[in-house]
């Protein structure tokens, strides 16, 4: 249906709405479009779809395909940086429907998964795949420079890693560096600077609390693994414009001085 919109739009015809028959496009994925305008149109109906949270399996299946036909048009950097970003959206879109399936029931697109397997990794603990966190700074470093990174960057972090640490505090610190310490290596002065840090400033503080437990934190076998990640979030903390730069290494510093 999505590729039918596109058909339908008539270039060199001003601004129109294309004719619908009868089993044809959705009204609601029609745009009124200009000569010209194509990618721009389609752009927009992108990031409505992507803005939706009802769309079945099925739909969001096509939307990938939508993105990446569309895409491929798009030759211009800042342009080819943001449907690089839909893409990864899109992707993930799909893969939010796989999550927390009934047990016994295995009902994955099979090859969905198997095409698009160097961007997926499997997270049975955390409910299903995900996006590979590899192959989203891949996509990243294609587009560096472009304003669209910082999203692409960010959706790094909010994507996860797979796993979990079980309470395992160098694990979790490690994996706080590589989310929100990662981040902020990239994007210092990015407009999710703030929310990085405020994240770590929130972890340092679980943090404090879990090493003055003695059934949780063992200084002695934990206290080296643990440095190795704070001092490269503090690092990353101190070189960037964030609101709660400086209470987040004064956190990290305490941190840093009870394993002293």
């Amino acid at each position: 249906m999505l590729r039918s919109a596109l058909r339908r739009m008539a270039p060199g015809s001003g601004s129109a709405r294309p004719t619908v028959r009868k089993g044809g496009c959705s009204p609601s994925l029609l745009a009124p479009v200009a000569s010209g305008r194509r990618l721009a149109v389609a752009e927009r109906i992108v990031q409505e779809r992507l803005a939706r949270s009802g769309d079945g399996r099925r739909a969001r299946v096509e939307l990938v395909s939508f993105v990446e036909r569309i895409g491929a048009e798009a030759v211009e950097p800042a342009a080819a940086a943001r449907f690089a970003f839909y893409r990864l959206r899109a992707v993930k879109h799909v893969l939010d429907s796989l999550r927390f399936r009934r047990a016994g029931r295995d009902d994955r697109p099979r090859e969905f998964l198997e095409t698009y397997a160097p961007l997926i990794v499997d997270n049975e603990i955390g409910g299903g795949p995900i996006l590979r966190y590899e192959a989203i700074l891949e996509v990243h470093d294609r587009h560096r420079g472009t304003r669209t990174s910082d999203e692409i960057a960010w959706l790094a972090v909010t994507n996860g890693l797979r796993g979990e640490c079980e309470g395992d505090l160098p694990c979790h610190a490690t994996r706080a560096n590589t989310l929100y310490g990662e981040y902020l290596r990239r994007h210092p002065q990015g407009i999710f600077a703030d929310q990085a840090v405020r994240g770590l400033f929130q972890s340092a503080l679980w943090w404090r609390d879990a090493m003055a437990n003695p059934r949780v934190f063992n200084p002695v076998g934990e206290c080296a693994p643990l440095m190795q990640p704070v001092a490269a979030i503090r690092m990353a903390v101190e070189g960037a414009r964030a609101a709660d730069r400086d209470r987040t290494l004064r956190e990290l510093d305490e941190i840093r001085r009870a394993c002293s």
